[in-house]
Parts: C-alpha cells; structure tokens; sequence
C-alpha cells in the first residue's frame, strides 16, 4: 500500500471513530462491518477498502442519519433507503467519502432487519484501529455478512470471494459451525452455504432461485424481478415503485444530466423505464430457468 493509500486508509479509520462516537453518544446501537474489520482481520499487511459500513437496527436508522447530519460527519442523503443498495441508506462524508448505513444484509428486504440485528448482534467486541476503537461483530457473524456480500456481487467481484476464502480458512470448524447456525436462524442457511461453496470451488447445494440468479451470473434485471416477485404483498409492490419511480435524489446520481432542468429529470426517467421494459423478457427467462434448477 503506498503512502497515499495509506493516508486513504487513516482518514476512512478516523471516519469509523467519529462515526462510532457520534452514535453512541446518542445511545444508537451500531457495529462497523466490512472495510477495516474484514482488512486488519484476514489480512497482513492491511488491504485498501474505500467506504465505511455500519449495521444499525431498522429502528434507528432514522436518528443514525440524523446524528451523522447533524454532527456534519455526512451530508444529507440524496436518496431513499434501498435505492441504491436494497439493503442500506447511502450517505456521503463532506471529504467524498462513502458511509453505508446497513438495516440489513445484502439481498435480504429491509424487513428482516430486526431480526439481523438481534442474531447477528447479540454479542459486539471492541475492534482496535490505529485511531481508536469501534464495536465489531464477532467473527461468526463476519463469515455471515460476508458469505452474503459473495451472494450480492460474488461473481463479478474477486475481493468479496478472497474475504470469504481467507475467513473461512481463519475461523475455523467451530466459528463457521457457529456462523451457520446463526444463517439457520435468519433462514439464509443454505445461501450462506452456497457461498462458501461457491468461493471454495465445490459444487454448489442447493440453492434458492436468488442465489442461483446471482452465482450464475444472471443479469441485474432478472436479479431484481425475483426481489419483487419474492417481495409479495406489500413488500413487492413497494418495490416495484421504488424501481420505476425512484426519487429525485437518486436519479442525479443515477443520472447526472438530469439536475440541469425539470424536462432533463423527465427525460431521464424515461430512459430508464424504457431500459427496464427492455430487459424484462430476457430476465424473466432468466428467472423461470433458476427456479427449475
């Protein structure tokens, strides 16, 4: 890591510090994921992350964001929770630098967060970086969170597989024993043991047809139409106008030519509805093949 990356790497450190601080002076429960919890972890020397993530009940997402705007450590959104990632609020610090507040795991609604929380959560420890200390999931949690970030991008993203790869060979039998039966518990079970199949190169389980959709390599619309369809009612629904009527917010970050004028924000949408009509054929094939699999 040469020194600028270093420099990166203390400043996102002193994010997560004052990030930690900020929240628990408020009595806001929260615990660091990913970024330096998974680097200092598994890896020697340190690997570069980018952003900072945080797992907070659903509950207190509302005062998290609050707390973090009003101490001027992030900006005020741009967009609504799940936009950008179904599972977390984006938030960006005044410097540029990415904070993910996490209500739940990746690919999983934002309904089954409570129970995230409580299963994953249950037991915290202080986690040392150079400029402080910050509450951490213990690490058969860490192998859950990141058996399911290889479900999220896995087979696009070589990082995420070597995460997973270099804890399960650091856990151990009775970490990764304890990390299954906390997936059983939040009914993942067989899409965390998929992932560390698939990252350890056996042949996969069986798999639900999310999982299936995402380390096959189907196409993000297929990925998204078996989220709405799985969604039911009225999750589903919600969904499904959050996908095909996003906020403003989102929409000049999805598209930047459309801040200039209300007409460019019009014409925006409508170039991505058309791009979402465009891809349902192909992805609903792609959905009825992983659901025969």
């Amino acid at each position: 890591m040469d020194l600028r990356a270093q420099a990166r790497q203390i400043r996102l450190d002193l994010l997560a510090v004052e990030t930690s601080h900020a929240l628990a002076s408020r009595d806001i429960p929260h615990a660091v994921i990913k970024g330096p919890t998974t680097s200092r972890w598994l890896y020697r020397p340190p690997r570069e992350y980018s952003d900072l993530d945080i797992l907070v009940p659903p509950s207190q997402l509302a005062p998290c964001v609050s707390t973090l705007v009003s101490e001027g450590i992030a900006h005020p959104p741009g967009g609504r929770l799940g936009e950008e990632a179904s599972h977390s609020q984006v938030l960006t610090s005044p410097v540029g630098a990415e904070i993910d507040v996490h209500v739940t795991l990746p690919t999983l609604d934002p309904a089954t967060g409570e129970r995230v929380w409580n299963v994953l959560a249950s037991d915290l420890v202080d986690f040392p970086l150079d400029t402080g200390a910050v509450p951490a999931l213990v690490p058969a949690s860490r192998c859950v969170v990141l058996a399911m970030h290889v479900l999220a991008s896995g087979f696009q993203n070589e990082r995420v597989r070597e995460d997973l790869r270099r804890a399960l060979e650091a856990s151990g039998a009775d970490v990764w024993t304890e990390a299954v039966s906390r997936a059983e518990r939040l009914g993942i079970r067989a899409d965390v043991c998929a992932a560390a199949d698939f990252v350890s190169e056996r042949a996969l389980a069986a798999m639900s047809p999310a999982a299936t959709l995402r380390l096959t390599g189907r196409s993000s619309s297929a990925i998204q139409l078996e989220r709405v369809l799985r969604g039911g009612w009225p999750d589903g629904v919600r969904m499904l106008v959050q996908e095909l009527f996003p906020s403003a917010g989102f929409m000049a970050r999805y598209d930047p030519a459309s801040r200039t004028s209300r007409a460019a924000m019009l014409a925006a949408r409508l170039r991505r509805l058309r791009r979402i009509a465009a891809g349902l054929p192909s992805a609903g094939s792609e959905l009825l093949r992983a659901r025969r699999r």
